[in-house]
């Protein structure tokens, strides 16, 4: 069997402007108003999606870089198409209060094309051109979300919230830079920022920002590793004493250690570091912040505080959930709170 072999000129602007206009047709509702749009806002719109599609047809070979065969054929494709359409009518929803109404078609669209693909972008969410979703079943990209162009995700990505319900207004989901790929079932949560040239590796969970030109590699299911900028690695995180941790591995020499918490922040932990070779990296962890009421009876308190681990100011590995760190933390926090109790109680 031969090449597809369709070239840009296959699907025009006019195709594309026309198949544009049908989709809201079909979804319009009496309450959606009376519709007309600027001819240049439809144009622009349908060089979006051609730019999408003719870099899709690029990226990937099992499209034979045929632009009409990703058009026609690839629902992951149709959920950024829908998507261009929903946030060209939100947008225009958002400028204009006297068409507030196509912010309700826009995410009319949106919810259809949920329905048809598997996958869910926010109409609100912005998003650069040209950008991939390859396979797709399951991503969701929330509504603050903002991403560069010449992105490429795959299926089960999620760009959320650190919460789940009663979140804040304004900025809560991450910022992804240009030129970033994201492996299946990555979830990066919360307002982080993820730079340029990025590349994150399947199954690993972001709560942090992530430098420009790191790769993200999944070690285990608790050890994000930065390759690239440290060929460590890590085999196990042991509580050696009420107040000290050892960390055994390879290449662990003249690292830096400190902790950094996604959520609560009253949390200050401070680190020092009383054996290091390359084998075992020994640190004595201190819990100094002010305790907040009740936080020493929750030892959830201590999930999303993470040891991130540098070398030469790089991070290197950053080490999530770890129950000898949780543990050490918690019963410091237990003493502190019955020591201040006492205080109280004289």
């Amino acid at each position: 069997m031969g090449k597809i072999g369709m070239n840009i000129e296959s699907i025009s602007l006019i195709k594309v402007s026309e198949d544009i206009l049908s989709i809201i047709k079909q979804n319009k509702q009496p309450l959606h108003g009376k519709l007309s749009f600027e001819k240049e806002v439809i144009i622009n719109t349908a060089k979006n999606i051609l730019e999408d599609a003719s870099y899709f047809s690029q990226k990937d070979p099992a499209a034979e870089q045929s632009i009409e065969y990703v058009y026609h054929s690839y629902s992951a494709f149709k959920a950024v198409m829908y998507y261009r359409i929903s946030h060209m009518l939100y947008s225009i929803g958002q400028q204009d209060e006297q068409l507030y109404y196509l912010k309700f078609l826009a995410k009319s669209i949106s919810e259809k094309a949920k329905v048809e693909t598997g996958i869910e972008i926010h109409p609100a969410a912005t998003i650069g051109v040209p950008f991939i979703i390859d396979h797709g079943i399951g991503t969701v990209i929330g509504e603050t979300t903002e991403i560069g162009s010449r992105c490429y995700f795959l299926q089960g990505v999620i760009l959320g919230s650190e919460g789940i319900g009663n979140n804040e207004s304004g900025k809560r989901h991450p910022t992804i830079g240009d030129d970033v790929e994201i492996g299946a079932h990555v979830r990066v949560l919360g307002p982080i920022t993820i730079g340029d040239c990025v590349k994150i590796s399947p199954y690993c969970v972001i709560r942090d920002s992530i430098p420009t030109g790191a790769k993200v590699v999944l070690n285990t299911e608790y050890q994000l590793k930065m390759e690239g900028q440290g060929s460590i690695l890590v085999y196990g995180v042991v509580a050696t004493d009420k107040d000290t941790i050892a960390i055994y591995g390879e290449n662990l020499k003249d690292l830096q250690a400190s902790f950094i918490c996604s959520s609560d922040t009253r949390h200050r932990v401070s680190t020092h570091v009383v054996e290091n070779s390359n084998r075992v990296l020994s640190i004595k962890i201190n819990v100094f912040a002010e305790i907040p009421d009740n936080t020493f009876e929750d030892k959830n308190a201590f999930k999303d505080i993470s040891l991130v681990l540098k070398k030469k100011d790089d991070v290197v590995l950053i080490i999530n959930r770890c129950k000898a760190i949780q543990k050490i933390l918690y019963h410091q926090v237990q003493e502190k709170n019955t020591a201040i109790t006492y205080v109280h109680q004289r």
